[in-house]
């Protein structure tokens, strides 16, 4: 399963936020993600470089900047309205560092399933004509 980057991430998704999140939440997680990616946080040593580090801290500054304010928390969240009605629906992964959360695209029927509904209904239309 591949790690979605945070170049492809929206604001929500960069503070683990739900698009429903109160302001006092949207502040929680913008000081949560600020602290973790401080320069004195042990959390990423050895697993981020200075410039990846730095990115991120600029990443989340930025959803924070968007989603602080209500009237351009409305603008952010119609702008994504309107991308996601031309790209169409996506399916979503994402670590958290509360709990994973995977929502799962719909189950589609295998060929070995068609082919007993098809042969099922076969019966069933035989037995309704022939009995």
């Amino acid at each position: 399963m591949a790690i979605k980057k945070i170049e492809d991430m929206d604001y929500y998704e960069i503070l683990n936020l739900e698009r429903n999140a109160s302001q006092q939440e949207i502040e929680r997680a913008y000081h949560l993600g600020k602290t973790t990616y401080s320069q004195d946080c042990l959390a990423h040593y050895s697993l981020l470089s200075e410039k990846e580090r730095r990115y991120a801290l600029k990443k989340i500054e930025e959803a924070y900047e968007n989603l602080k304010d209500p009237e351009g928390r409305n603008l952010y969240d119609l702008k994504m309205l309107n991308k996601s009605s031309v790209s169409g629906n996506r399916v979503y992964f994402r670590k958290s560092t509360q709990k994973m959360e995977i929502e799962y695209a719909e189950e589609r029927m295998s060929l070995w399933g068609k082919i007993k509904n098809m042969s099922f209904r076969r019966r069933k239309r035989f037995r309704e004509t022939y009995l």
